[in-house]
């Protein structure tokens, strides 16, 4: 993927980082690409658009997938292959789509 492509998705980690730091739902809901597959322990759900996700926010947004967010650890070992970039141990993913925006396009909510 190529240095530029790693500054770029640690970029997008450390502004998704600085709104889930401030509990800013609305900037985090922007930084999604919708629809998108919320995996729970139990079930999947779809997300459609910016309000269902910011209504849904602290369940999506878990403790464990808020650690994994704020962990500085996670920008240094991203895991990158065809389906985009894991965080952690696969909290979420995100994807980088043309002119160089990245998307978060799945969470894993398993409650770790």
């Amino acid at each position: 993927m190529g240095p530029e492509v790693a500054k770029q998705a640690r970029d997008f980690l450390g502004k998704l980082r600085n709104a889930v730091q401030r509990n800013e739902k609305k900037q985090v809901a922007s930084m999604v690409r919708y629809p998108i597959s919320i995996h729970f322990a139990d079930k999947t759900t779809v997300i459609r658009n910016s309000d269902e996700f910011t209504r849904n926010y602290r369940r999506i947004v878990s403790d464990s997938v808020k650690a994994e967010i704020i962990d500085e650890k996670s920008s240094r070992c991203l895991f990158a292959n065809s389906q985009g970039f894991m965080v952690g141990d696969g909290e979420f993913w995100f994807q980088e789509f043309p002119q160089g925006v990245f998307k978060i396009v799945t969470f894993n909510v398993m409650g770790r």
